[in-house]
């Protein structure tokens, strides 16, 4: 099977100077999320993580063990909407399977930017907030990790993916 999983870092900014000075680079995912239009394809096959015996993608991984994107967090039914770097006004989904009350990370790349000039460059990656939001969080801020593994086509799943009625595997 040749699932993987998708470390986009597709650039969405074709404007010269783009990740220099004060332009902020954003990925493509960030564009995605900002539009509520998750996707599971991935652009780039050097961008999708897959284990050694797949006929596809980078084939880097040891283990079919990977992190949560964050267009898998929209499609779950907990963010996507506006975002403006400061305040997420993104749907939040309270009962959902990835409202931990604890912040983590996903794999999807939000930008770089050089804030002010002042600070230096800096670059964020998109996380799952403690209500169950998706939010930029800097490369360097402390987030737990949660894995995720992919599932043959013919697994039957069960259950809601809330917390009182979670998804079984059958």
């Amino acid at each position: 099977m040749n699932a993987g999983f998708c470390g986009d870092r597709s650039s969405l900014n074709s404007q010269s100077g783009a990740g220099t000075g004060i332009v902020t680079t954003y990925n493509k995912g960030y564009l995605r999320v900002v539009e509520s239009s998750p996707s599971l394809i991935c652009e780039n096959e050097s961008d999708l993580y897959t284990v050694s015996s797949s006929s596809q993608g980078n084939k880097a991984l040891m283990y079919p063990i990977g992190l949560i994107t964050a267009d898998e967090v929209i499609l779950s039914g907990t963010g996507g909407g506006v975002f403006d770097g400061n305040h997420s006004y993104q749907k939040t989904n309270p009962n959902g399977y990835l409202t931990m009350g604890s912040s983590f990370w996903t794999m999807t790349p939000v930008g770089g930017y050089n804030p002010f000039v002042l600070t230096g460059w800096g670059s964020s990656v998109f996380g799952v907030g403690t209500s169950g939001y998706l939010d930029d969080f800097g490369s360097t801020s402390s987030l737990s990790l949660r894995s995720v593994i992919n599932l043959r086509s013919d697994v039957t799943i069960t259950g809601e993916g809330t917390k009182d009625n979670p998804y079984q595997l059958v």
